[in-house]
Formats: structure tokens, C-alpha cells, sequence
């Protein structure tokens, strides 16, 4: 292919990462949204609001954008300094495939209700699928030890706070 096959790779590679991150920004100008319009959040009902023009939750962009900003600065700040050893979003991921395996263990429960006929759907691919988690999990405390854990800890200390907010905010009545 010669010095133009590694253009053509990157070439593809770009269109990859451009598709994705379309699909990130339009998935998060609408998330915020989603989760008002089923009052999982405080003064939901604003941010449901949809403008008739442009189709979208002027709230809910706001939100999105706000976001966006804070997580670039931690990752500025994070880069910048050292803070890790790797990238901040490795932190993210390792939180993402430990909160997978609630996922994988519902799949098995679903098997054993007869929801699933296929064993290797049912019992196979979802142990594999929690072996391949704890090796994530494993990796991102051997890489950064303590931020993984600080990471780790501020996201289920959020994601309580959501379910407590949820379970006794919006349903105590």
C-alpha cells in the first residue's frame, strides 16, 4: 500500500471517531431529558420541557454542555499534572464494566427463570462476560490504585445518591 495505505487507514479511523463521538453528543444533548421526563431528577419537569422549534430541551443542552466543560477541565487538570498515570477516561471505564456485571448477573437470572432458553447465552457468555469485567477492574487498580478506587468511590457515593433520590424524592408521596 506504500505511504499512502497508512493515509487511508487513518483516514478510516477518522470517520470511525467522528461517527462515534456524533452519536456521543446527540445521546447526551437527549439524556439529560430522558431522565427529567421520568422525574429522576430534581425540577424534572423544566428541564422535560422541549422547544417546538429545534426539537430538543433547551435545559437539557444546557446541561449536556455544563458537563462537557467540567469533564474537559479535569481532564486538562489531570493531564497537565501528572495526576495519573493514564487517562482519566480509563477511570470511567473501569466504573462502566463493574457496574456491567449487574447486567451479566440479571442475563443469568433471566436464564434461570426460563427467560433465556439458550444455556450458552444464558450461563456461558455472561460468566465470561464477568470474568472479562473483573480483569478490567483488576487492570485499572493495578495501574492507578488509588485514583481508581477515589474514582470508584465518588461514582457509587453519585450513583446512591440517585437511587435514594428516586426511590424516596419523587416516590415518598
Amino acid at each position: 500500500m506504500g505511504s499512502n495505505g497508512s493515509n487511508i487507514i487513518l483516514l478510516f479511523i477518522t470517520i470511525a471517531v467522528m461517527g462515534v463521538l456524533n452519536g456521543v453528543i446527540l445521546g447526551s444533548l437527549r439524556m439529560p431529558q430522558a431522565i427529567a421526563s421520568k422525574k429522576m431528577i430534581p425540577h424534572g419537569e423544566r428541564v422535560a420541557l422541549i422547544n417546538p422549534y429545534n426539537g430538543l430541551s433547551t435545559l437539557s443542552c444546557i446541561i449536556s454542555f455544563i458537563s462537557s466543560v467540567i469533564w474537559i477541565f479535569i481532564h486538562y487538570i489531570t493531564q497537565k499534572s501528572g495526576l495519573l498515570a493514564g487517562d482519566i477516561s480509563e477511570l470511567s471505564i473501569v466504573f462502566s464494566y463493574i457496574c456491567y456485571v449487574v447486567l451479566y448477573i440479571k442475563v443469568i437470572k433471566m436464564k434461570k427463570d426460563n427467560e433465556i432458553s439458550s444455556y450458552f447465552k444464558g450461563i456461558i457468555c455472561p460468566i465470561f462476560a464477568i470474568i472479562g469485567s473483573a480483569i478490567i477492574f483488576i487492570g485499572g487498580i493495578i495501574s492507578s490504585p488509588i485514583y481508581t478506587t477515589v474514582f470508584i468511590l465518588i461514582c457509587i457515593l453519585v450513583t446512591l445518591a440517585g437511587y435514594l433520590y428516586y426511590r424516596y424524592g419523587v416516590n415518598a408521596g
